[in-house]
């Protein structure tokens, strides 16, 4: 049994006596993005298509400034819900997705008027 991902063979093997073959397909070197994996005995032959996802950044950085109210999407908001107006000097409640009420989520510090991460 021969396997090939994007038409350079991977893997070779040998099946054994019951006809059974097992082959791992590592690939350290796979880019991100869609590949197509072929497995082939003889003139025989069968495709599948895989995708290989990007890992998800380990240490996300925190930026210097905090994006401005028009620069806020979904992607950026950082699971922070609260209220959509305030009155000046009131107590609002801020929700942080998958914390605990009242428990601290990272550095704060109070700078110039504005909370900063």
């Amino acid at each position: 049994m021969v396997v090939s991902v994007g038409g350079e063979e991977v893997v070779r093997v040998t099946a054994d006596a019951q006809g059974r073959a097992d082959a791992q397909l590592t690939s350290p070197h796979a880019s991100v993005g869609q590949h197509t994996v072929t497995v082939a005995v003889g003139d025989a032959s069968a495709e599948a298509i895989f995708t290989v996802v990007a890992d998800p950044d380990t240490n996300p950085t925190i930026p210097a400034e905090p994006p401005s109210e028009d620069e806020l999407t979904d992607d950026n908001r950082g699971g922070v819900t609260g209220p959509d107006t305030a009155v000046e000097g009131s107590t609002i409640e801020l929700v942080v997705s998958g914390a605990e009420p009242g428990s601290r989520v990272g550095p704060h510090h109070h700078h110039a008027g504005r909370w900063r991460g």
